[in-house]
């Protein structure tokens, strides 16, 4: 019983003895990630049955958790790994030319942030 009691003694004096600061003012992440599209590159010709890999760099000053990969303002995919990427099936039912292409990173805090827009542009093999 004596034990119990010390414990329960030893705890409630860490417990007082904490700092106040820290229980009562976490840090909070209140800076956006950062992120960029590497490919394909803003004006790129995209020919009709080609795979398109779509990479980018994001960071954060804690940690990225994800990065989402838009076409046209349409959800394409998102990726969690660091070598972020996504893909692109172009084939005879993509509407030929214009395309707008973005990422969204995320942090774990919930921050995120919206890339430049890149545009491509799908043609049919051969044409100009």
């Amino acid at each position: 019983m004596k034990k119990y009691l010390l414990l329960i003694f030893i705890g409630a004096f860490i417990l007082i003895g904490c700092d106040d600061e820290i229980i009562n003012n976490p840090e909070v992440d209140g800076e956006p990630p950062t992120v960029e599209i590497t490919s394909p590159v803003d004006g790129s010709l995209i020919g009709i049955a080609t795979l398109v890999e779509i990479t980018a760099d994001a960071g954060d000053n804690v940690a990225v958790s994800k990065v989402d990969f838009y076409i046209d303002d349409a959800f394409l995919s998102s990726d969690s790994d660091s070598a972020y990427e996504a893909f692109w099936s172009v084939n005879k039912l993509t509407p030929l030319g214009a395309h707008t292409l973005f990422a969204r990173a995320f942090d774990r805090a919930g921050n995120n942030t919206k890339s430049d827009v890149i545009t491509v542009s799908v043609r049919e093999i051969g044409s100009r």
